[in-house]
C-alpha cells in the first residue's frame, strides 16, 4: 500500500522508497535500515488506469513506449471491463510487444476498442485483462451479449491453451497459420538472460 512517498509491504509493514530502499523496518531494534535492505527497481507507468512495469533480463531500459490512441484519451471513448468480442465484425488488432494488444472493431454503433494484456503470474499462468472502450451512445446491452458470446468461447479455448505442448518441430500442414513466422517474431523478447525452462526443471519465480 503507498503511505506517503513510500510503499509498505502489507505483511511485514517494511516501506520502500522510490528507489527500492526500504527506509522503515517497524519490529526491528537496529538503529537504523541496513544499507543491504532493499529491492531492485523498475520503471513503471501508468496507462489507461494500469500500471506497466518493465522487465529487462539484461538490465536494459524500455525499448518502446506504451501508445495510448486518441479515443482512448480522456473525452474520448467509454471505459467498459468485459471480454473479447469474436464474430463478423471488422477487427483490426495491433501488438504491442508480447504483453498488450489493442483491438479496434467495427460494429454499427461505432469503433470499439479493447485493450488486453497479459501478466505472467506462475510458469505456465498468465493473468489475462481486457477493456473495453465503447462511445458514449454504444448500449450497454450490446458489449454484454457480445461479452457473453465471446465468455464461451474463451473458455473453449482454455481447454486447448491449458494441453497444450511446445514442439521444436511442429508437424504443419496447409492452412494452419504462420506458426514460424509468429515465433520468430515472438523470440525478439528473449535473451541470453532470460529464465529458460527444460526438461524436467522449474522455473524459480
Amino acid at each position: 500500500m503507498v503511505v506517503g512517498d513510500s510503499i509498505k509491504c502489507p505483511f511485514h509493514g517494511w516501506r520502500f522508497n522510490a528507489d527500492g530502499k526500504v527506509v522503515e523496518i517497524p519490529y526491528t531494534r537496529l538503529p537504523a535500515v541496513p544499507e543491504r535492505c532493499k529491492t531492485p527497481k523498475y520503471e513503471a507507468a501508468e496507462f489507461l488506469g494500469m500500471v506497466f512495469l518493465w522487465f529487462d533480463a539484461e538490465g536494459r531500459p524500455p525499448a518502446w513506449q506504451l501508445h495510448v490512441h486518441e479515443d482512448l484519451l480522456p473525452g474520448g471513448l467509454h471505459s467498459r471491463h468485459r471480454l473479447l468480442i469474436m464474430g463478423g465484425f471488422i477487427t483490426n488488432v495491433t501488438f504491442e510487444g508480447p504483453s498488450v494488444i489493442h483491438f479496434a472493431i467495427t460494429t454499427p454503433f461505432g469503433v470499439l476498442r479493447l485493450v488486453k494484456t497479459l501478466l505472467p503470474i506462475a510458469p505456465f499462468t498468465q493473468h489475462v485483462e481486457m477493456r473495453w472502450y465503447a462511445p458514449p451512445f454504444c448500449p450497454t446491452f450490446f458489449v454484454l451479449l457480445m461479452s457473453s458470446i465471446a465468455a464461451r468461447a474463451l473458455e473453449q479455448d482454455r481447454r486447448v491453451w491449458e494441453n497444450k505442448m511446445y514442439r521444436a518441430n511442429m508437424m504443419l500442414v496447409s492452412g494452419d497459420g504462420p506458426f514460424p513466422a509468429f515465433r520468430r517474431w515472438w523470440a525478439r523478447f528473449y535473451s541470453e538472460s532470460s529464465d529458460k525452462l527444460g526438461r524436467g526443471d522449474e522455473l524459480d519465480w
